[in-house]
Formats: C-alpha cells, sequence, structure tokens
C-alpha cells in the first residue's frame, strides 16, 4: 500500500508534459501570427495596387479633362477673333456665346471615339506598367461630355477600377460694355437717294436728285416729277413720261434691299438698367429776392416757370427722371462735362423752351412713354453729340418750326416731321408710317425706314438718303442724296475680356 501511495504523489517527469504542451501552444499560436501577418501583407498589398489603380483610372479621368480644357480655350479664343471682326450692332453676349458653342461642337466632334484612347506612358508603379482606357461621349445634353476611365496594370488587367466624370462646357467669363462705339453701329452706306422694298411713286413736280432703287416694287412718275440719276429697276417695273428720254439711258439693275437688317438692335436692355437707377434728390433754387422754387420735386425735372429760366442741369454721372419739362419760353443748359452721359426719362414734355449741350461728352437720351418736343434742340449744335432712343408707341409729331441737332431712333412709334420743322441728324425706326410735310427740311440726314412706308408732301426737302419699304412723293418735294456727317447712334455693344472657367466638373462617380 506505502508502495502504491508513493508511486501515485510522485512527481518526477511531470513537467515534461507540460512543457511540451507549452512548446505546441507557443508553435501554434507563432503559426496563428503568422499567417495573420502574411494575409495581412497581401491585404496591405492589394489594398496599395487597389488604391494605385485607383489613382491610375483618376489620371486618365485628368489627362482627358486637361484635353477638353485646351479645347475649350481654343474654341472660345477663336469665337474671341470671329466676334472682333463682327460689325458693332453684332456685338452682343447671345452672339459671342453662340459663336463659341458652335466652335465646340466643331471640336468635340474630331475627339469623340467609340473606342478608348489608352494611355500607358505613366511611370511605372510598384514595378508594374499603370495603363488608363479612357473614353470620351457626348452624353446627349448640351455641351455636356462623359468622361469614363479604367485603369490596371499590364501584368494583371483582371483587377481594375473604372470611373466616370461628366463635364459640361460653360463661359465664366469678364465681359463689359462700351457705351462710346467710335465705329459706325450700322456700317451700311447708302448707295441710293432713294431704295425701297417696295413702290416708288412721284408725282406733282417732286424730284430726287440721285440714283434710285426698287426690289420688288414699282417705280412711277407723273405730273412732271423727275429722277436725276440712274434707275434700279427691271423695265416692267418702270413707268416713265415720254419726255424723260431713252428709257436705257436711265435704267440699272437694283442692287439687292437690306431690309431690317441695317437696323440697329433697339437698346432695351440699356432702358432697364438705367431706368433702376434712382431719381435725384429734391433741389431748390432761389433768386437774390428770396424767390424759390423746386427744379427736382419728387422725380420730376420742372424747368417750367421764370425762375428755372438759363438753369444749368450739371450732369455728372447717369440720371433718372420721371418727368423732364421745359416750358414757358425757358433756356436750359445740360453740361455733360468731358464723358459720354445716360439720360433716361420715364415722361419728355419740352412744351417751349430751348436746351442747350456744353461740354464735350456724348448725351444719350432714352425716353420710355412720352415724347412731345416743341422749340429746339440743341440747335445749331453737333448733331453726333445727341442721342434720342424712344421706346413708346404713342405717335410722334414735330412741329412749329422746332430745330433739332440730334439723331433720332424711335422704336416703334410712327412719326411725322411738319409746318417749318428743320432736323439735323439721322432717323432710325422701326415704324411703319413716317411723314414729311409743310416746309419740313433735313441736311445730311439717313432716313432708315425699312419697315415703313413714307411720304413727302407740301414742298419737303430732304437732303441725305432714304431706305424704307415705299415711298410717295408730291407737291414740289425733293430728295436730294448727300452723304451723311452723322453717325448713327450706338447702344453700346459687349466687350468680351479674359476667361475665368470654361469647364465644370461634376461629381466624380465610381463604376
Amino acid at each position: 500500500m506505502k508502495k502504491l501511495k508513493k508511486k501515485c504523489f510522485n512527481e518526477d517527469g511531470f513537467a515534461f508534459p507540460l512543457v511540451f504542451l507549452a512548446i505546441i501552444l507557443v508553435t501554434i499560436l507563432g503559426l496563428g501570427l503568422l499567417v495573420v501577418s502574411t494575409n495581412t501583407l497581401k491585404i496591405s498589398k492589394h489594398e496599395r495596387e487597389d488604391q494605385s489603380i485607383f489613382y491610375i483610372a483618376e489620371a486618365g479621368i485628368n489627362y482627358e479633362k486637361a484635353i477638353l480644357l485646351e479645347k475649350a480655350n481654343e474654341a472660345y479664343q477663336s469665337a474671341k477673333e470671329k466676334y472682333n471682326s463682327l460689325p458693332i450692332k453684332e456685338k452682343t453676349y447671345e452672339n459671342f456665346k453662340d459663336l463659341y458653342e458652335k466652335n465646340i461642337t466643331i471640336l468635340m466632334d474630331q475627339v469623340l471615339a467609340s473606342e478608348p484612347t489608352i494611355f500607358n506612358n505613366f511611370e511605372k508603379q510598384l514595378g508594374k506598367i499603370p495603363i488608363a482606357e479612357v473614353t470620351l461621349q457626348d452624353s446627349k445634353k448640351s455641351l455636356r461630355y462623359s468622361i469614363s476611365s479604367v485603369g490596371y496594370y499590364e501584368e494583371s488587367p483582371s483587377q481594375k477600377r473604372e470611373l466616370k466624370q461628366t463635364i459640361d462646357f460653360i463661359l465664366d467669363i469678364e465681359k463689359t460694355t462700351n457705351n462710346n462705339d467710335d465705329d459706325n453701329i450700322n456700317t451700311f452706306t447708302p448707295e441710293f437717294a432713294v431704295q425701297t422694298k417696295g413702290d416708288i411713286t412721284l408725282t406733282g413736280s417732286a424730284t430726287i436728285n440721285g440714283n434710285v432703287a426698287t426690289d420688288i416694287g414699282i417705280i412711277s412718275l407723273d405730273g412732271g416729277s423727275s429722277i436725276t440719276g440712274t434707275v434700279g429697276a427691271h423695265s416692267g417695273n418702270f413707268r416713265y413720261p415720254s419726255w424723260m428720254g431713252n428709257l436705257n439711258e436711265k435704267l440699272t439693275h437694283s442692287s439687292s434691299y437690306p431690309g431690317t437688317t441695317i437696323l440697329s438692335p433697339f437698346p432695351e436692355k440699356k432702358m432697364q438698367q438705367l431706368s433702376q437707377i434712382p431719381t435725384p434728390p429734391n433741389k431748390e433754387i432761389s433768386n437774390s429776392k428770396g424767390n424759390k422754387t423746386l427744379i427736382i420735386n419728387n422725380g420730376n425735372f420742372l424747368a417750367d416757370n421764370w425762375l428755372t429760366n438759363n438753369y444749368i442741369l450739371q450732369l455728372t454721372e447717369d440720371t433718372h427722371f420721371k418727368q423732364f419739362k421745359v416750358d414757358e419760353n425757358n433756356t436750359l443748359i445740360i453740361n455733360v462735362g468731358e464723358t459720354d452721359k445716360n439720360l433716361y426719362i420715364e415722361d419728355l414734355n419740352i412744351l417751349q423752351g430751348e436746351i442747350k449741350i456744353i461740354g464735350t461728352g456724348k448725351l444719350n437720351i432714352y425716353i420710355n412713354n412720352t415724347f412731345y418736343l416743341k422749340g429746339s434742340l440743341n440747335k445749331n449744335g453737333n448733331a453726333n453729340q445727341i442721342n434720342l432712343f424712344y421706346n413708346g408707341s404713342s405717335s410722334i409729331t414735330i412741329a412749329n418750326e422746332t430745330q433739332t441737332a440730334a439723331s433720332l431712333y424711335s422704336k416703334q412709334a410712327d412719326l411725322t416731321f411738319t409746318n417749318g420743322v428743320g432736323i439735323t441728324g439721322n432717323i432710325y425706326t422701326g415704324a411703319n408710317k413716317v411723314t414729311f410735310n409743310g416746309g419740313t427740311n433735313t441736311n445730311s440726314q439717313h432716313i432708315v425706314a425699312p419697315n415703313a412706308s413714307v411720304t413727302l408732301n407740301r414742298g419737303a426737302k430732304i437732303k441725305g438718303a432714304i431706305i424704307c419699304d415705299n415711298l410717295k412723293a408730291d407737291g414740289g418735294t425733293s430728295v436730294t442724296f448727300t452723304e451723311s456727317t452723322i453717325n448713327p447712334p450706338s447702344s453700346g455693344h459687349t466687350v468680351i475680356g479674359d476667361a475665368n472657367n470654361l469647364i465644370k466638373e461634376n461629381e466624380l462617380l465610381e463604376q
């Protein structure tokens, strides 16, 4: 029994299995750590390669974006060059935008391809050759193009990532308005004393001293009327009296009627901008005896009593008045200074008075609702210094020996000049009727009324040129061709500056 007990409690050799088990455990742990470390390295390597492939695909996107930006700049510079060669009346932002977008479409059609472009000129990464397959497509939305790029390594093409991004061509550019055009906004120079689309009818000793032409109308002379120059009409469209002699000595082929293309755009946007200018504050004037009156009252300019005679209106900036009134035979002096000024008037009422202009700048007067002029405006002055723009539809009658030296652009209102009116300055209008009668005299004037029937009667005499839809003249009237010395009114043109941004990058997505 004692021997058995001794054997049971004998600890000799017990440490061996414990050590053995510990060695096995450490070995297992070591192998586990080795496997984990190996897998971690493999995962890390894969992630690093996968991230590198992402950057390869992104580099393909960026490479294509650089090409698109180059195309945008090329389209922009080409459009700008073409735009700068346009006549001033066509220099609008809308026309530049149209030129730019057309250039983009043409250039992009040259680079669009159904097959991807292979970019393999990257530096080696991780000892491998990066590849990007880039495809450029039209997204079917105006000026939007889609770039897709697949990145991978040449040695392992199955491991790849694909990115996609859309690019919009835009126009974020610097642009300004030039209101000081020295060039002629109307580049058309009349070749004829009278040029019409329709009929030219002369009766009652009416005379045209110069060449005439009609596009599709009939030229008819009767009652001692005459044309001293050549006649641009087909033989079937010319009715002449026998005393004019041989038809072939006068008849030529007509030049093409220029139509509404010679009428510069009416400056509606400019008028809208000026209408937003606040009216000036009230201003009181007084004389030495203490008599006083408001020359500016609630936005109205009122030179309509004896205290306001010979008042000098100093224009230091663009100005807005509600009503602009001159009456009681007052003389008003407007000083424009050395720079051009714009004066926006809701209602112009020169009931009886004289307006003189001093200074070297040009004055553009924009009239929105009412236009009434009796007296004189810039009489004996430089007609190139004043331009009148009338936006209203009510007919204008200038009468009673009114004298003006200014160009007038009436958007749509019919015009009548009568009873001894004297006009120096061009007339531009989209009206349907223009009438000169009662001793009206004009000098060096171009009348551009492509939609209008122009009537001359009761001794009206025009020195200049007329372009209209049709002409009727009688009663000792005359048109004598002269070159105009008056520049057409200009509403300014858009000056295109530098480009700030020409492309817009949308969200980068992974497919």
